[in-house]
């Protein structure tokens, strides 16, 4: 369920975007998205716990985060 309600939040932001890109159009979409993203990171975390990872599965987990985190940021060119 988790993954339908992400799926729909981010491609209801990619649609609004695509339709109009004003600021208000834009500030919508970048909160849907951001919704989108807090389940699918929720559902993550809860199916990781359920499997009592070790350390070091929790931390490739971690890093995956940071990693996808920060390419985003440096794809954007506003990290560098």
């Amino acid at each position: 369920m988790n993954k339908l309600i992400t799926g729909i939040l981010i491609g209801l932001a990619l649609a609004g975007v695509a339709v109009s890109a004003n600021e208000a159009t834009i500030t919508v979409a970048l909160i849907a998205a951001g919704a989108g993203w807090s389940l699918a990171t929720s559902a993550a975390l809860i199916e990781l716990h359920r499997n009592q990872p070790s350390r070091t599965a929790m931390a490739a987990h971690d890093t995956c985060i940071l990693t996808a985190g920060i390419s985003g940021a440096m794809a954007a060119g506003q990290f560098v």
